[in-house]
């Protein structure tokens, strides 16, 4: 029998596999219509929403030139990301994070800080003098 601890988990993966039959159906249908009626269907664009008595969620949405996805889980945590086309036509990713250590993100136009080899020799110096004192019996 499952743990009180263990229902929000298991809500959340019971949305998950509702929204891929979902998917599913939608591709299905899509073809359906296609195939009886001619018509065809932009499955370029689509988005999803789910969400529970938990304050868990699930979002998100795909487009040609942009996408975005969301999840909350109960414990508070919230996770997503976002890609983009930007002005010079190159994808723009960032991965964002949201719990007890605060907000976290990492892009593919942030910028990079690189340490020069030299501070690093530098730094690395005093450590192997301190090596070879000789320790001092009191």
């Amino acid at each position: 029998m499952p743990t009180s601890h263990m229902l929000p988990t298991m809500v959340m993966m019971s949305i998950l596999l509702l929204l891929l039959l979902l998917l599913l159906l939608n591709l299905l249908l899509s073809m359906l219509l296609e195939l009886y009626c001619g018509a065809s269907y932009d499955a370029s664009n689509s988005q999803y929403h789910a969400q529970d008595d938990f304050g868990q969620y699930n979002y998100g949405f795909s487009h040609p030139t942009q996408t975005k996805q969301e999840l909350k889980t109960a414990d508070g945590v919230t996770r997503g990301s976002y890609s983009y086309v930007d002005a010079n036509g190159l994808l723009q990713t960032v991965n964002y994070i949201s719990d007890a250590m605060g907000f976290r993100v990492a892009a593919t136009n942030l910028p990079v800080h690189h340490v020069e080899a030299h501070v690093a020799q530098a730094v690395d110096a005093p450590v192997a003098a301190a090596a070879d004192a000789t320790p001092v019996i009191v």
